[in-house]
């Protein structure tokens, strides 16, 4: 079947949006929560401007109600950022990241994972915009983080391992590229193979197995991207998501309606199992 390999950066953008848009408030109250998930609404419906207006209002709320330098604030702001990243107005969203970051770092401490994740979001905005200096220095940093907390042989730090390969490779390092690459197979393929086993038990014979199946056996699908997909969905649900709210995000309907409900039940049954008992209606922050 198809390889591991795929662009990082496809997905990063979209999960966080995922993630932030649904996480509740504990020190902001029913207020933000309507709006944020109005803002998430309206940028799922491709309004991304009515969705950037209240998704402000949103941050405002949060400023005034909530300390500035409290953790629910960064979320926020990660929320709004993410709006801009989707409208690929980078220059709006990196003082928002970074202002993120900086809550973070100061509330939870310089090597908590969610400051990882700032990180790595700033290095993708970084990436794109070329800046790859700068890109590599916070990838680097919120890998060392991922690694502390979670081990070296940690899906999460194996993505990280890939995007900075991909960093590599945009920067003509292909030596150093190929053994990281390498790293990341040995490190995913047992997971992702067994994800893979599981997602495709769950499809039907149909048009849209068979383009699954050609795209992977052609190389033009990566299975790593699969996997990430799945991981995906299991931090959509931890943040308060719903199966509804996860399988219309468009993200996921890219893949077709058979595609993404089979991904969803390999999420369940193999990433976050424990999710599944709760129910995702009942799952909070």
């Amino acid at each position: 079947m198809g390889t591991m390999k795929r662009s990082t950066v496809t997905t990063v953008l979209w999960l966080l949006f995922v993630a932030v848009s649904q996480v509740g408030a504990q020190g902001v109250g029913d207020e933000w929560d309507v709006l944020i998930q109005e803002a998430g609404e309206l940028y799922r419906a491709g309004q991304n401007d009515r969705a950037e207006a209240v998704a402000r209002k949103a941050l405002d709320k949060a400023d005034k109600d909530v300390e500035r330098g409290h953790p629910d604030v960064a979320t926020r702001l990660d929320s709004l950022a993410t709006v801009y990243l989707n409208q690929a107005e980078y220059a709006l969203a990196e003082p928002l990241l970074k202002r993120a970051l900086s809550i973070k770092t100061n509330a939870l401490g310089p090597d908590h994972p969610d400051v990882a994740w700032s990180l790595n979001t700033l290095a993708t905005v970084y990436y794109i915009q070329s800046e790859f200096d700068q890109a590599e220095e916070s990838l680097k940093r919120a890998l060392a983080i991922w690694e502390e907390a979670y081990g070296p042989g940690h899906p999460i730090v194996a993505n990280s391992l890939s995007f900075l390969a991909e960093l590599y490779r945009a920067t003509n390092r292909d030596e150093e590229a190929e053994i990281l690459e390498r790293r990341v197979d040995s490190l995913m393929q047992e997971p992702v193979a067994r994800f893979m086993d599981v997602l495709m038990s769950k499809l039907a014979p149909g048009e849209e197995r068979e383009v699954l199946e050609q795209g992977l056996d052609s190389g033009k699908l990566g299975l790593l991207q699969f996997y990430e997909s799945g991981a995906g969905i299991c931090r959509a649900l931890a943040s308060g998501s719903t199966q509804e709210q996860i399988l219309d995000a468009s993200y996921y309907h890219y893949w077709g309606v058979a595609v993404s409900d089979a991904m969803y039940e390999a999420a369940l049954e193999v990433l976050c199992p424990e999710l599944e008992a709760t129910g995702p209606d009942k799952m909070h922050k």
